[in-house]
């Protein structure tokens, strides 16, 4: 999607923060998602966008991950 629409990585980091406010979910998921979501932002800042869209998948896989073990 990135590639194809041309966006750039701070554009969909800025965009999908918003929905991560919005989605319910315990609260030390929600922190532990956005304490990585920040040190993402800052790297996206400086580095490879290939590189920071890896990283942003893994947050987002750890989060789902705990998200599950939570609701168990």
């Amino acid at each position: 999607m990135k590639t194809r629409k041309g966006l750039a990585l701070l554009d969909i980091v800025r965009e999908v923060t918003m929905f991560v406010f919005k989605i319910k979910m315990p609260t030390g998921v929600r922190i532990r998602l956005l304490m990585k979501w920040l040190i993402l932002y800052r790297l996206t800042l400086a580095c490879n966008d290939k590189l920071q869209l890896g990283s942003l998948i893994a947050v987002f896989t750890r989060a789902r991950a705990a998200l599950v073990a939570a609701d168990k």
